[in-house]
């Protein structure tokens, strides 16, 4: 009794040293996801892993056998067999060379053996697609393998850009943190005040300068001999020589200033080494013996450093808002231009407010435009992903397609929305392209392409494992006839193998539709016809099986089937006629052609009954059981024939036993062996036998039958039939196997 396929497990182990199991797996049967043909001979088994956590695919690799074959009976090993544990493949047991080399076991649960030539054991996450796969989603884990094609998007954990970009002479692509230094030539706008500048684009000659709060300094003029500053409203006030006071007078001169002090209470002749007091300024104390670096906070500055200070000439900036210079004035937060970072390591370039209908990167002057992701820093660092991505619809709303557009010729001064289509990729994978679609060399067929550069007319394609696909010569279809040709012995074969555990079998279906939609009876269906050459180099048809309609009318359907050989001048003619009888459920048989043809069945005959034919007029006619043998000729067509001991064939005659019992039978022609002799059924003599009805017995005249039984002494008195005709000769011919011999 077959077990439960929940209670089954399946053996896999892949470990190469004989009597090693250290990477043999058991899966319950019930954790089987699915199977995949992946090549020609290779197909992957997937099975959800431990906890739901990861999954696990096994890969095979067949060397002999069909992966259908392989499929079919793993099924049913799964579903009938009585196994609890089925054998995959074991690596380090031996295997005959025979069946299939010496580093696997085939699966032992299975009828036809299906020699493995490898297996390989591996975690992934989710799923492993073989062929394309269109994802409306989000992909959460790794993706191992090539992608071919375009991608939309940011990769989430690239380690690098492919290519290092310049950031003022410094490459940067994003594996280590990098220093920028920047010349103030290079600053695009002014220093504002709150930025540590000075928020002003040019100073007065000679002038002195004065914060404003956070707007630009301001400069008073001292270009005049004897000018100071003196503190007032702002700006300070200039003053020349008008520092006369009491007790004071001044005297400009060209870059001095002479005091004059009236006498006062002690000598202040000359000038202080030092500040009794020293004080600080910007926290460094200074008593004026010696001079002293002084540093200042951006904190303290009291207005913005304009973009001619090497400012932003901005006291506030929008978050993540990209910027952008403004000439002199100050540098702007575009509103369209941003950097975004959700998190995950995944960074953006925003172009847009969500008002724009396009957006876009140009490069000025036709100057080529590149998107690249910088090279993987390290050694044997898998290179990072470009990714395309359109938008996503919302609700039932598709996704965007990725649209390449190109000017047409003529297009100069093309806008963007005018620009020529010339390829598209929809939202469910379709690929457009508008133009031809050229290729390199020859596509290999890991590609999805043949591996051929060109391909013999009407030839078929036959696959190949992963190498170039075969045009088979041999092997053709012209539009109309499909043929294949061997010099082989025995071959070629069309053979239709059925693995279904269905008692049906494969079908040869022959369809016949005409177009005018008018079928008629005797329509030809289908013929499957056998020819070859003559000794004169004709091809010839030697044999035919033609099958036809005989009745077409509806719920009346009846059909033919005729088996023809060629005769004796080459013309075929019908030797097996199976086809609608008259009735319902009936059918009419037709056994060979002509009166001489001859029909052997070996073997028992059984039949539920047998009808024989009247036979005609002519001597020698009939119908009924047959024989051909004893080598006797010369023999009177019509004529009843006794066998003899040594096995020939005399004329009977019922006047002695000799000549009368044991065999009898009615010459069909001259010779024994080829015209045959009637040993039961209707027959027509070469005489009158008597009337219809009479019982007839074999006669004392050579050969004949009679309706008078014999009488004379020694006679013999055997019933051989009735007649049928009373002037034709037709008789039932039905010799007794017992007879009275007369004593007179």
């Amino acid at each position: 009794m077959a077990l439960s396929p929940d209670e089954k497990f399946i053996y896999v182990n892949p470990d190469t040293t004989t009597g090693e199991y250290n990477a043999a797996q058991y899966f319950p049967v019930k954790y089987l996801r699915g199977l995949e043909c992946a090549a020609a001979a290779n197909f992957h088994i997937y099975f959800r892993g431990p906890k739901d956590a990861r999954s696990t695919r096994i890969t095979i690799n067949i060397t002999s056998g069909f992966i259908k074959d392989f499929f079919t009976q793993f099924v049913d090993e799964v579903n009938f067999g009585e196994s609890a544990v089925i054998t995959l493949a074991d690596r380090n047991i031996a295997v005959d060379a025979t069946t299939g080399g010496t580093d696997f076991q085939h699966v032992n649960a299975f009828v036809t053996p299906v020699i493995l030539s490898d297996v390989t054991l591996s975690a992934y996450e989710d799923v492993q697609v073989a062929e394309d796969l269109d994802v409306a989603g989000t992909i959460t884990g790794d993706l191992t393998g090539d992608v071919t094609g375009d991608l939309t998007g940011n990769a989430d954990t690239a380690t690098a850009l492919a290519t290092a970009r310049a950031i003022n002479g410094v490459n940067f692509d994003g594996s280590a943190a990098i220093t920028i230094t920047a010349a103030g030539s290079t600053l695009s706008d002014t220093v504002t005040v709150a930025k540590g500048g000075t928020g002003a684009t040019s100073l007065t000659t000679d002038g002195v300068l004065f914060g404003n709060g956070t707007s630009a300094v301001s400069a008073v003029d001292l270009s005049s001999n004897g000018n100071i500053v003196v503190g007032g409203s702002t700006p300070a006030a200039v003053t020349g020589a008008n520092l006369a006071g009491s007790g004071l007078a001044a005297t400009v001169g060209n870059g001095t200033l002479v005091l004059a002090v009236e006498t006062l209470n002690q000598d202040t002749t000359g000038s202080a080494a030092t500040l009794t007091t020293p004080r600080a300024i910007n926290g460094v104390d200074f008593d004026g013996s010696a001079a002293i670096t002084v540093t200042a906070a951006g904190s303290t500055l009291s207005d913005t450093v304009t973009v001619a200070k090497g400012g932003t000439g901005a006291t506030s900036l929008t978050d993540n808002a990209v910027l952008l210079g403004n000439g002199t004035g100050a540098v702007e937060a575009s509103s369209h231009l941003s950097y975004y970072s959700p998190g995950n390591n995944i960074d953006y370039l925003r172009i847009g407010d969500g008002s724009t209908t396009f957006s876009g990167i140009i490069s000025e002057n036709a100057a080529p435009l590149s998107i690249q992701v910088d090279n993987s820093a390290g050694t044997n660092v898998d290179g990072g992903n470009l990714t395309l991505i359109a938008g996503s619809g919302t609700g039932s709303g598709d996704g965007g397609d990725i649209i390449f557009k190109s000017s047409p010729a003529g297009g100069s001064g093309t806008t963007v929305g005018t620009l020529a289509e010339i390829a598209s990729l929809d939202n469910v994978g379709n690929l457009q392209i508008d133009g031809a679609l050229t290729l390199g060399p020859d596509l290999l067929v890991q590609h999805g392409g043949t591996g051929l550069s060109t391909v013999a007319t009407n030839t078929f394609l036959t696959g190949n494992g992963t190498g170039d696909l075969t045009s088979e010569a041999n092997l053709t279809y012209d539009g109309t006839n499909l043929q294949m040709a061997s010099d082989a012995i025995s071959a070629p074969d069309l053979i239709l193998l059925s693995t279904s555990s269905h008692p049906s079998g494969s079908n040869l279906i022959f369809t016949k539709l005409r177009a005018d939609d008018t079928p008629a009876d005797g329509d030809g269906i289908g013929n499957v016809t056998f020819q070859g050459e003559d000794d004169g180099g004709t091809i010839q048809i030697y044999a035919t099986i033609s099958g036809s309609s005989k009745e077409t009318g509806a719920n009346e359907e009846g059909g033919s089937l005729k088996l023809r050989v060629a005769t004796h001048d080459g013309e075929v003619q019908n030797g097996l006629t199976i086809e609608d009888g008259s009735a319902e459920d009936e059918i009419d048989v037709t056994i060979a052609n002509g009166a001489a043809s001859v029909t052997t069945v070996a073997g028992t005959f059984i039949c539920g009954s047998r009808t024989f034919a009247v036979s005609s007029a002519t001597d020698g006619n009939g119908n009924g059981d047959v024989v051909y043998f004893g080598g006797t000729t010369s023999m009177t067509i019509g004529t009843i024939y006794h066998y003899k001991s040594d096995g020939t064939w005399e004329v009977a005659n019922a006047n002695a036993v000799a000549t009368s019992d044991g065999l009898l039978g009615v010459a069909l022609g001259a010779a024994s062996d080829t015209n045959g002799m009637l040993l039961r059924g209707m027959v027509t003599l070469d005489h009158d036998p008597g009337a219809v009805g009479d019982v007839l017995y074999l006669s004392n005249t050579n050969g004949d039958a009679s309706s008078t039984a014999p009488s004379d002494n020694n006679d013999i008195v055997r019933v051989i039939g009735y007649c049928l005709h009373a002037s034709a000769g037709n008789i039932w011919f039905n010799p007794d196997s017992t007879f009275v011999e007369v004593t007179a």
